[in-house]
């Protein structure tokens, strides 16, 4: 009778010590997250059933959940019963990010319930979770990429250390690259041991993680732009998706799938430089046009000048003066035909030797018109700039001028390189303003607009829906 008193009793105290300590050590992990995390903490519990116990008013009691908060920094969920009638598909569309740690409190009744409600969180990529168990006061966290379950039996470790770093060790895991057209910034040469910058920063935080690549080209001639897009996240076969994907983006505000490039992108304009001047043009080149004209107009003057004085000026002062030839000495010509003489032969000995200078510093190389340096150049000079149409990498509604000068063009119709202005990021301009000089002769030669730039953009890598690897790839 004693026995049948007491054991009710020990058992609502064992119920309640478990609730106590669970209680305890949910604070405990709320306050050491709390106090490492930098800037503004927030946290959101979720409670499945009506649960009337304390654990929820203990630990709510703690900070004010802010539910507008997109990322918060932790996640408390309490559950009585682990069934499938529990609603977890809800965390699927939840702005819930990789580095968002959760943390489960719950009553499963049997393993079985317990590997049904983990393989839900693992389904959706919430990898950063926990679980305590009240019943056992246990505690079980799944190493990822390890694909090892590990147990803490009453509680034995410190709510610091709760969440692991799951990308620490990569376990020998092949981590799959998708792009297509390799860029400066991924592009590969190994017989050369050239390989872009962007290729190298993630092949060597792989590897220093133990971990391995996987990269594949991925041709996109042939398909549509929503095509592609599909082929650089999932890859052919199993249809799973790429770990990330080179080709950047810009200007996305998707940021849970997207990670930020270390780097910006500086962009510019290469348009055509100046054409090779034909023979007449290079003998007007050397001087200017309102040069040429005023010397036209002296000529003329000078050959009025002796129609209309023909008893004053017998020479002609034009072949006097350039070449000496003369119908009466100049010694015997009156004062103003030989003040005029001596004028024109300082003024075309100064003009001949300008001249016969500037010819010959052109003739040590190909002489070529000069190169526009800005929007009003190439409006003069009629070049276009043209821009694929659907690519959202590069903005013109701010710039008037250059909205003007747009030619929108589809990614299949691309002719006549050389009779148009390209936008592009600069470092991919150098490269292939290099290649073309190689490849093209001087006439078809690129330069880039010096005196305009459309500024800085950020460049985004898309990656696989709450990859732990994204974490790594931040901080490195």
């Amino acid at each position: 009778m004693l026995l049948s008193f007491f054991l009710p009793i020990f058992w609502i105290l064992e119920i309640v010590t478990q609730q106590h300590l669970a209680v305890d050590f949910t604070t405990k992990v709320i306050r050491s997250i709390a106090d490492d995390h930098g800037g503004h903490f927030t946290w959101w519990i979720y409670n499945l059933e009506a649960a009337d116990d304390g654990f929820v008013m203990s630990t709510t009691s703690m900070t004010v959940v802010d539910p507008l908060e997109h990322a918060p920094s932790l996640i408390v969920i309490r559950c009585l019963i682990c069934g499938p009638s529990n609603d977890w598909e809800h965390l699927m569309y939840a702005n819930v990010s990789v580095e968002t740690r959760i943390l489960v409190v719950h009553q499963c009744e049997s393993w079985d319930a317990f590997y049904s409600m983990q393989n839900v969180f693992k389904k959706l990529m919430l990898i950063n979770t926990a679980f305590l168990n009240l019943h056992e006061n246990l505690l079980a966290y799944v190493l990822f990429f390890k694909q090892e379950l590990v147990l803490v039996r009453n509680l034995e470790v410190s709510p610091s250390n709760l969440f692991v770093e799951q990308a620490r060790n990569l376990n020998g895991r092949r981590v799959a690259i998708s792009m297509t057209d390799p860029k400066p910034e991924t592009s590969v040469f190994p017989r050369y041991r050239i390989i872009g910058r962007d290729l190298a920063w993630i092949k060597s935080t792989v590897l220093h993680r133990n971990g391995s690549i996987m990269l594949s080209i991925i041709d996109c001639s042939y398909y549509s732009r929503a095509e592609c897009a599909f082929k650089r996240q999932y890859q052919y076969k199993n249809k799973t998706m790429y770990d990330i994907c080179l080709d950047p983006s810009y200007d996305t505000r998707m940021k849970y799938f997207f990670i930020d490039g270390v780097e910006p992108d500086r962009s510019a304009i290469m348009v055509p430089g100046g054409q090779r001047l034909t023979p007449l043009e290079v003998f007007i080149v050397p001087f200017h046009l309102h040069v040429w004209v005023l010397l036209t107009v002296l000529v003329v003057a000078c050959w009025a000048l002796v129609l209309y004085y023909a008893d004053t000026f017998i020479n002609d002062p034009i072949l006097a003066a350039l070449s000496g030839i003369e119908r009466r000495s100049f010694h015997l010509t009156r004062k103003p035909e030989k003040l005029l003489i001596l004028i024109l032969s300082i003024l075309f000995f100064i003009l001949l030797q300008a001249y016969e200078t500037k010819i010959i510093a052109m003739m040590t190389s190909y002489p070529y018109t000069s190169d526009p340096r800005n929007l009003e150049d190439l409006e003069r000079l009629g070049i276009k700039v043209r821009h694929i149409e659907g690519d959202s990498k590069f903005t013109f509604s701010n710039n008037a001028q250059l909205q003007s000068l747009i030619k929108t063009v589809t990614s299949r119709n691309v002719s006549e390189v050389f009779k148009y202005a390209v936008v592009g990021e600069e470092n991919y301009i150098k490269l292939t303003i290099s290649i073309s000089r190689y490849i093209y002769n001087r006439d078809g030669r690129f330069i880039i607009l010096k005196d305009y730039h459309l500024g800085l953009t950020i460049r985004q890598y898309y990656m696989a829906q709450r990859s732990p690897l994204a974490t790594v790839f931040k901080r490195t």
